[in-house]
């Protein structure tokens, strides 16, 4: 894949809220490109991201990341950070940081 050239990568950010989330970026000055009912391209200059609906993707990756934690607690101990029944490695879904509204299903 030498001669392959890479134009763009764009990010998806997912939404619980479609239309509040448009709504809320619009009003931070970015322009919808274009919009269907669960996809919306969002642009500021030259920074531009796929707004998605639904957070099914991004709970799907964290039960996974849960998952895996969960089989290296049993297969890797970690020195200094062992508790009973592991070895204190884990993984959680990040909270808000104050950045974004909180939004609900």
């Amino acid at each position: 894949m030498s001669n392959m050239t890479a134009i763009e990568a764009k990010a998806f950010v997912p939404a619980r809220d479609f239309a509040l989330s448009k709504k809320f970026y619009q009003d931070l000055g970015f322009d919808l490109a274009w919009s269907s009912e669960d996809l919306a391209y969002l642009r500021h200059g030259n920074a531009t991201f796929l707004l998605r609906a639904g957070l099914e993707q991004v709970d799907a990756v964290f039960a996974g990341l849960a998952r895996g934690a969960r089989l290296l607690q049993d297969a890797v101990p970690s020195p200094g950070r062992r508790r009973a029944g592991g070895s204190g490695v884990s993984a959680t879904r990040p909270r808000n940081s104050g950045h974004l509204p909180e939004t609900r299903a």
